[in-house]
């Protein structure tokens, strides 16, 4: 996945969590975020979801708990949310033309 694309469906998982919150639903886990974004047709596997959580989170714009199995070793993500930067990126979108995660 190139740059420009990952910035894109990074803005796009930063919406996705803010709208779920707004209405005040479930939070989303890794899998059920890959089935959102597979019906905006974006083809992104569950661990291309998991690495870009993952750089949301070192920039501090979502919180999740991370869960590893330990007979597998293998991690999921669950209970997304958006941190006070998060919302604020959505929120200040249209007067920030920067606002796309780089």
């Amino acid at each position: 996945m190139d740059a420009a694309t990952k910035r894109r469906v990074r803005f796009i998982i930063v919406q996705l969590v803010y709208e779920k919150h707004e209405r005040q639903e479930h939070r989303f886990n890794d899998v059920l975020l890959a089935g959102g974004l597979a019906r905006l047709k974006y083809d992104i596997h569950v661990n291309m979801v998991r690495t870009l959580l993952q750089d949301l989170f070192d920039r501090g714009l979502v919180s999740y708990e991370e869960m590893k199995d330990s007979e597998s070793g293998k991690v999921s993500i669950d209970k997304i949310k958006l941190t006070p930067e998060g919302r604020t990126l959505v929120e200040d979108n249209e007067r920030n033309p920067l606002a796309e995660v780089k």
